[in-house]
């Protein structure tokens, strides 16, 4: 059983929102343009200003959004404009527009009004009608209330020497009872199968119920369990969606968060929290990433946690790094509010499989927190948990002492045993100081195993320059059975694509030291260092065939030098097969190196590689081959069919669209490639060979999808352009576009003697039954369009005299259909 409660304003008297709300928070508003009610939705404040969804902001005003290479294309009434990307705040690889930005772009006045919540937006340009009415659209087609949503799954095997050895998973999303479902199973290395999760999940705007498995961490000091069982929750204001910090408990200080983001299509994005990479994943075609339900463990501000990105073929040395800050906001609430969560089930450290690898770790489960802001930047909170007989509770503060101050203290008990975790933040100009003491005895941890956890942290960073950082880290930690401590330099230079440079220590205090540059368009250098040295080298050859070569040399440390030398194709689009071929040595020895990947069907994708030296030789060793095939699949259901879902997974609470153009009759031979389908308020995508498409990741409500056939053979008319559907959280709404085949010809009504017959009436029929006519121009030509392909009747007159006839078979375009006058 959970229960979500906030309360505002338990004090009484007007709320000063400059006050209650940090410097960066998200709330719930009632949206006005010009005057009128249109929706409500979430906002984010950001350093005095209010920032909306670019997508919001399009469907509230009626304009279009479109992503581009610099940035976003708006389309209003009055025109169109380019907001840059540096203009652009992502949150949680979601776009949003601030209100000095929509000013001085698109001439919008953007106010807040405190005492009614709500946000106003004055454009300079009329209004749609759809926009201006208060009622919401009218869905022509309804999302699927039972259905299943994405299907992904993931096969690969590797075989080695003689060996052989394959893994896999699936997973499936849809929609069942008005809520989602999500079910995850795999195959490990040990041949079997496990169901590792079994979730469902329905929200409204003020409360939410679940069923299944989730990982619950009510703080950093106490135990984190999985939990089977039920809940569901309330509050007097509106939830906000699962955002990168919270979980499913909707308890904004759990220590598992979820980390979204955008990358390349095809990179490959690694997960770094404190010093340890602790999840990696595959970007797909939608470009988006996702790790959820992350547990951060020892800190909630000042644990380091990074995304690394790297090129698929070169996992090697990352081409991007981005440190994620945790804004203090989310630890702190309004005056006078109140969040109390609570929740129950069968729990424990269940392992890999859906209730459990042990039956002994599986017991009974309950736990229940509270929070409450005491002042404008002062919030409390308490907490208690049991599974089985260990009972564990604790009690904490959060204080902003100013804008630049963040502290916060839990103490925790256990059994007579006392654990804390205090962390401090200050950051003044070009100066930060980060701080973290963490202690846990062994009574806290629901194995007895081990001794007290011991973390003590101090991080002095300073930026000289927006290019530049440097630091000095000192920590001491007690892991048994690591003990270790030390003091590091650290440094961060980031001059864009001309170079990057980060040293930095990991956890026990090694350093990892990795370096980028690309000091031409087709010289990309790498090097990195952790233990060993790599060195990495690609060169995009001037060539017709966009070709690269690539040299990767890893040395130091334990084995001998290995160098590997490829050449290979590198398309611009990740929908293109990419082939690589090269040599590799180490130790004396020499081998073969070779991968490959393309899509082999719509939705399917495979990945082989194969390594002659698959690691540095050791001691003269003769290296096994390795070789390593993967087969991945994605695709969407769809009211019956299932379409290719472009590597996107619907992530939790959002829907999706999918169909395809529908040709009627005998469909012709030709592409429907390159049709833009655009959900109108939230983004689009282009129609495949075939005419499929689909769009993820679409907010739950009532859109308008629309087709632009501008791409489209000549030949081919949409039948309706525009529907007004609806989409549900965990599913996929299909929407398809049927098209007519529209053909036309031409001829000339001509005398024997090849002179044109001007004035002559041309009557087409179809049937016995006319269809259209015109007359002949002053050289006797006609031509008729917007026919469907058959058999039709060409005849012509002058007055009551026929002049002449003859039929059109009509499967395409014709030219010289012509009539020859009687004489």
């Amino acid at each position: 059983m959970a229960l979500l409660l906030g309360l505002g304003g338990a004090h009484g008297g007007a709320l000063d929102w400059d006050q209650a709300l940090p410097s960066q928070a998200s709330l719930v508003v009632l949206v006005t343009v010009g005057g009128r009610e249109v929706g409500a939705t979430e906002v984010l404040r950001w350093e005095q200003e209010m920032c909306l969804r670019l997508a919001d902001f399009a469907q509230f005003t009626g304009a279009t959004v479109e992503a581009i290479a610099l940035g976003y294309r708006i389309k209003t009434p009055l025109g169109e404009t380019t907001i840059p990307l540096d203009e652009i705040r992502q949150v949680e690889g979601e776009p949003y527009v601030c209100q000095g930005v929509l000013k001085a772009r698109l001439g919008t006045d953007v106010a807040f009004e405190p005492a009614t919540v709500t946000l106003s937006l004055d454009v300079p340009w009329s209004l749609p009608t759809a926009v201006r009415m208060a009622a919401p659209l009218v869905p022509e087609i309804r999302a699927p209330a039972w259905s299943l949503g994405t299907v992904h799954l993931d096969v690969s095997g590797i075989s080695e020497g003689r060996g052989f050895s394959s893994t896999g998973n699936a997973w499936a999303t849809g929609r069942a009872l008005n809520g989602e479902w999500r079910i995850l199973g795999e195959r490990g290395n040990d041949g079997e199968a496990r169901l590792r999760e079994l979730l469902w999940v329905t929200r409204k705007p003020r409360w939410f119920a679940f069923f299944g498995r989730n990982y619950v961490q009510l703080s950093p000091v106490l135990a984190g369990f999985d939990l089977v069982g039920a809940g569901v929750g309330w509050s007097n204001r509106p939830l906000p969606s699962l955002g990168a910090w919270s979980s499913l408990t909707g308890f904004s200080t759990s220590a598992t968060r979820n980390f979204r983001g955008t990358a390349p299509p095809g990179s490959f994005v690694k997960l770094r929290i404190n010093g340890v990479v602790v999840a990696s994943q595959q970007v797909g075609l939608s470009g988006r990433f996702e790790f959820l339900d992350v547990p951060v463990t020892g800190g909630r501000t000042s644990v380091p946690v990074e995304i690394e990105i790297y090129d698929r073929h070169n996992l090697l040395a990352p081409l991007e790094v981005r440190r994620l800050a945790t804004p203090t906001s989310w630890w702190l609430l309004p005056r006078g509010s109140l969040e109390l969560v609570m929740g129950g089930g069968m729990g424990g450290q269940l392992g890999r499989s859906l209730l459990g690898d042990d039956s002994s770790l599986r017991k009974g489960a309950a736990y229940s927190a509270i929070r409450w802001g005491l002042g404008e930047n002062l919030t409390a909170e308490a907490m208690v948990q049991t599974v089985g007989n260990r009972w564990q509770a604790g009690a904490g503060l959060a204080w902003q002492a100013f804008p630049e101050a963040f502290t916060a203290l839990t103490l925790a008990q256990a059994d007579g045993q006392w654990a804390w975790n205090w962390e401090g933040t200050l950051q003044k100009n070009e100066w930060a100081v980060l701080a973290r003491a963490f202690e846990q005895p062994q009574a806290f941890r629901l194995q007895p195993v081990g001794s007290v956890r011991r973390d003590y942290s101090l991080e002095l960073r300073y930026n000289p320059a927006s290019w530049l950082e440097l630091g000095l880290w000192s920590r001491k930690l007690d892991f048994e059975p690591e003990h270790v401590q030390w003091v590091r330099p650290t440094a961060v230079v980031s001059l864009g694509s001309a170079l990057f440079l980060r040293i930095a220590p990991d956890q026990w205090g090694d350093y990892v030291i990795t370096a980028t540059s690309q000091p031409h368009p087709r010289l990309r250098l790498s090097a990195s260092y952790f233990h060993s040295q790599l060195y990495d080298v690609g060169w995009d050859m001037p060539t017709s065939w966009p070709l690269e070569l690539r040299g990767t040399w890893e040395r130091g440390g334990e084995g001998s030098d290995r160098l590997t030398l490829t050449v290979g194709n590198r398309p611009e689009s990740f929908r293109l097969p990419r082939l690589r071929v090269g040599i590799q040595t180490s130790g004396g020895f020499s081998a073969a190196y070779a991968e490959a990947s393309a899509p082999v069907w719509s939705g399917l994708w495979f990945r082989a590689q194969y390594m002659g030296i698959p690691s540095r030789v050791l001691g003269g060793e003769k290296p096994k081959p390795r070789l390593f095939l993967a087969l991945t699949a994605d695709f969407g259901y769809a009211m019956g069919r299932l379409v290719a879902a472009d590597q996107t997974t619907l992530r939790r609470e959002l829907g999706g669209v999918a169909g395809r153009l529908l040709v009627r009759g005998k469909a012709p031979a030709v592409s429907l490639a390159g049709a833009r389908v655009q959900v109108v308020g939230f983004g689009g995508t282009v129609t495949s060979a075939d005419g499929s498409f689909f769009v993820g990741n679409v907010p739950p409500g009532v859109y308008e999808v629309e087709l632009d056939p501008e791409r489209l053979p000549l030949e081919l008319v949409p039948v309706q352009r525009r529907f007004v559907v609806e989409v549900a959280a965990g599913t996929i709404t299909r929407v398809d576009f049927p098209l007519r085949q529209l053909y036309g010809f031409a001829g000339q009504v001509r005398t024997t003697d090849g002179v044109g017959v001007a004035g002559a009436r041309v009557v087409l029929l179809s049937r016995g039954t006319e269809v259209a006519s015109q007359e002949t121009d002053a050289f006797g030509y006609f031509r008729f369009d917007q026919l469907e392909p058959g058999t039709y009747l060409l005849q012509a007159w002058r007055g009551e005299q026929k002049l002449g006839e003859r039929p059109v078979l009509l499967e395409g375009f014709l030219f010289d259909q012509d009539i020859v006058a009687n004489p």
